[in-house]
């Protein structure tokens, strides 16, 4: 018996793939111009011509919310302030892209197995692309916070060092600034740049600093930092003292739980080596009782 809800779903499947080629192309065509190595490089964007379809349909979206302007700035942290928007734009069109391709896919489950019940298919492999995508933007910010707090503890002492010995604070933050080649320092020697090519003031400098970190640990401390300044820096030095202590021994314990993490992970390998032992040992022992 010929079952026609099957011969359905594969019209409405071609259907949906004609407006899905047509998108494509029109979504290529109007971003042509940023599908190349320059700003899409393939190693971080292997399928970035699908990105056309997200762009396109998002070409009127509008990022006000708490959590886009947030991403956005990290992102400003990670790709320069011109470039936050547009690479987090990229990253919704990302989600869409994907998604919307997964489930297209996920749509011939059902007649290519005969099995109504496989339709769900569609659904769970477009959900899986778009976060799959979401954690993509998530997995960059989360690397950059990683490598900050992990040099912030150093900076810090150092900063406290100098600045205890006598230094004004911009001359300690200019000596740390170009003590190291890390990324913390790469935004100080910035805040550096900002005071004397774009007339910055020197508060100022340093709340744009915390501004592109965008990790709360360290916008908080430039926030006490600034408030001791603009009082004279009459506590300055025993904030800073303090601060070092402190910032140590958080590093400890990121340190601790990353260990923990690490540990745990470890679990998975030597959990699934031991189902593979007792398989070799219960399937012929199971074999000669004659189960």
């Amino acid at each position: 018996m010929i079952d026609y809800g099957f011969y359905g779903i594969i019209a409405v499947y071609f259907l949906l793939l004609f407006f899905w080629v047509i998108v494509l192309a029109a979504g290529y065509r109007e971003n042509s111009h940023v599908m190349n190595e320059k700003y899409l490089p393939r190693s971080r964007y292997p399928f970035r011509e699908l990105l056309g379809i997200g762009l396109l349909l998002l070409k009127h979206a509008r990022y006000g919310r708490i959590r886009d302007l947030k991403r956005i700035a990290q992102l400003k942290g990670v790709y320069g302030e011109k470039w936050g928007a547009f690479y987090y734009q990229v990253n919704m069109a990302e989600r869409l892209s994907y998604g919307l391709t997964l489930a297209m896919l996920g749509l011939l489950a059902a007649p290519a197995a005969g099995e109504y019940l496989l339709l769900v298919v569609s659904p769970v492999l477009g959900a899986a692309g778009y976060f799959l995508a979401a954690g993509r933007v998530t997995d960059v910010i989360a690397r950059r916070e990683e490598a900050l707090l992990k040099q912030f503890p150093n900076m810090v002492s150092n900063l406290a060092l100098l600045i205890n010995s006598g230094m004004d604070t911009f001359g300690a933050w200019d000596n740390v600034a170009h003590s190291s080649d890390g990324l913390i320092y790469t935004e100080m020697r910035r805040t550096i740049q900002d005071m004397r090519t774009q007339g910055s003031s020197e508060i100022e400098a340093y709340i744009h600093f915390g501004s592109r970190c965008a990790v709360p640990r360290i916008t908080k401390f430039v926030s006490m930092m600034v408030q001791n300044i603009r009082k004279g820096n009459e506590n300055l030095s025993e904030f800073l003292a303090y601060e070092s202590a402190v910032c140590w021994e958080e590093k400890k314990s990121r340190a601790k739980i990353q260990g923990e993490k690490a540990g745990n992970r470890l679990m998975i390998p030597i959990f699934m080596i031991m189902i593979g032992i007792l398989v070799l040992i219960i399937g012929p022992l199971a074999g000669s009782i004659g189960f």
